[in-house]
């Protein structure tokens, strides 16, 4: 199936999106991937209509056009914020199912294999890095693949970045079809956040929409850093601080700012 695009129309204007790249529509997680991008194109069209009606009706005034276009903007960046949500936790379901399908014995109270998958996870530490890869994304020694999967990065000197790239390897080592499947999952995943994030850039950018109002709409820090990755992800947290910090005035300034604006 090609892939296909997924732009909002409407009189005219055109705002390119995303696509589909999988070309899958055949489970319900697929089906579900592909609505939730599709959803994202409506509300952008929707917000196309809403602005083609406001600057066609000659009775409000210039300033009331752009605070009611703002109104519409902030409505439609919470829905993509919904939906951001509901695709983070799509994520965490496909990360949990591919972490099942290569099940690692629990230590239990076996203190000897503890010890002894610490000396070799000082071994991983210790080798040199490309020999390291190589031995685990082949898979050639299953212990020491084990061994970085079960213990953490910081004691086997890979990064959690690796660590994934050797799971998914290792994955598709003992189950392809089902390794097939997730690694699916997982384009179709980056198909719809970016969709997205540029529906609500879109939105954000057309509305004047302000940054604290962005983070607001995205609904909490994760969906946040995904939708606007290009602001620091420091930024990103302050703000959601601030938006939940109790103390918080009505103008975004919490107490500590209002008391160093004092001194």
């Amino acid at each position: 199936m090609p892939n296909e695009f997924f732009t909002a129309n409407l009189a005219g204007q055109t705002v390119r999106l995303g696509m589909w790249m999988t070309g899958r529509r055949d489970t319900p997680r697929f089906e579900a991937l592909y609505q939730t991008a599709a959803s994202a194109r409506r509300t952008v069209e929707s917000f196309l209509q809403a602005g083609q009606m406001l600057r066609g009706n000659d009775r409000l005034s210039d300033s009331a056009k752009r605070e009611d276009t703002q109104r519409a903007a902030r409505e439609r960046l919470g829905d993509i914020g919904k939906l951001s949500r509901e695709l983070n936790r799509h994520r965490r379901e496909v990360e949990a199912e591919r972490a099942q399908l290569l099940k690692l014995p629990a230590y239990g109270d076996n203190v000897a294999q503890v010890l002894i998958d610490l000396r070799m996870a000082d071994f991983i530490r210790d080798m040199d890095p490309s020999a390291r890869s190589a031995k685990l994304m082949t898979g050639a020694d299953p212990d020491m693949v084990r061994v970085a999967l079960q213990l953490p990065p910081a004691l086997t000197g890979i990064t959690p970045e690796f660590r994934s790239t050797v799971l998914r390897e290792a994955v598709f080592r003992e189950n392809p079809a089902a390794a097939q499947n997730l690694s699916d999952a997982e384009t179709a995943l980056a198909n719809v956040e970016h969709t997205l994030t540029a529906a609500f850039k879109h939105l954000a950018k057309e509305g004047g929409v302000s940054l604290d109002d962005q983070v607001a709409a995205a609904g909490d820090a994760e969906s946040a850093h995904m939708l606007r990755k290009d602001v620091s992800p420091v930024a990103v947290e302050r703000i959601a601080e601030r938006l939940l910090n109790a103390g918080a005035t009505d103008d975004g300034t919490d107490d500590d700012e209002r008391r160093q604006a004092a001194a």
